[in-house]
Order: structure tokens, then C-alpha cells, then sequence
């Protein structure tokens, strides 16, 4: 083996050493928030409550390219969830509540409940204590735009 492909082999296994270095790392590092959400692009407060920022086109939720996205949450958690109508129609988002149905005085409604186009709104609720599998929607679009939160 000539000096020049020694170095070249030497300078290959330093990069992959490095590279396997960073991911195990990474692994380490990484995970969720037991005390809040595991949900892509929610923040997590010191006080365990939760914050997200989701999308509604027509006729579904999106959030970064998942369209009705399952969001996962702790039990308990105080949740915050900022929507932008970014559609040509009128939106909402209504959460089922502990009794996990629709209209029965435990759900909570996006603020204002009827989001026009390029508007924004908000909904606020806590999580249930109880840990399962919780549906949201669109009242306008209950068929298209709905989905879940796991309660963990």
C-alpha cells in the first residue's frame, strides 16, 4: 500500500469514527419530554404545558406535512394550540373531551369557533388524566379533518 491511499484510509475511518461518535450522541440526547409532548414541533414549558402550532387547509390538519396528525401529549398537560387557516374555507378545530364525544359539554372549541380563510384562532384545554386515545375535528369537516391525541 502506497502513503498516499494510507492516508486516504486512515483519513476514511476517522470521519466514520466521528460520524458513529455524533449519532450515538444524538440517540443519547434525544427522546421526548416525559412531562409534556412527543409531538414534532411542540414546546414544552417548564410548568409541563404544551404548545404547537398547527395548520388547517381544506379539508384537513397539517402539521410540518402530516396531514390529520395523531399528537401525542401527557395526561394532565395543559395544552395550547394556535391554528392558521391557511384554506379558502371556514375552519375550526374541537377537541371531544374526557368523555371522548362530540357535544356533550366537555370538548373544547377553537377561539373564535369560526376561522375564515387567513384567519387564526386558538384552543385551549387539558389533557385527560385518563391515558388513551382522544379525537379531534372540524366541525365543518368532520369527515375529512379530523384525527387523534394519545394521552400518555
Amino acid at each position: 500500500m502506497n502513503r498516499w491511499s494510507h492516508k486516504t484510509l486512515k483519513f476514511t475511518f476517522t470521519l466514520a469514527a466521528l460520524a458513529l461518535g455524533l449519532t450515538v450522541v444524538g440517540l443519547a440526547c434525544g427522546g421526548g419530554d416525559e412531562s409534556g409532548s412527543k409531538t414534532p414541533g411542540a414546546s414544552t414549558e417548564a410548568d409541563g404545558s404544551v404548545s404547537l402550532d398547527l395548520s388547517m387547509g381544506d379539508n384537513f390538519f397539517d402539521l410540518n406535512g402530516e396531514h390529520n396528525p395523531t399528537l401525542e401529549i401527557a395526561a394532565g398537560a395543559t395544552v395550547e394550540i394556535k391554528l392558521a387557516n391557511e384554506g379558502a374555507a371556514i375552519h375550526n378545530m374541537r377537541f371531544a373531551g374526557e368523555d371522548n364525544q362530540y357535544n356533550n359539554g366537555d370538548d373544547a372549541v377553537s377561539d373564535p369557533d369560526q376561522v375564515p380563510a387567513g384567519q387564526t384562532a386558538v384552543i385551549k384545554f387539558t389533557a385527560p388524566e385518563k391515558p388513551g386515545t382522544y379525537k379531534y375535528q372540524c366541525d365543518f369537516h368532520p369527515t375529512d379533518s379530523k384525527g387523534e391525541i394519545t394521552v400518555k
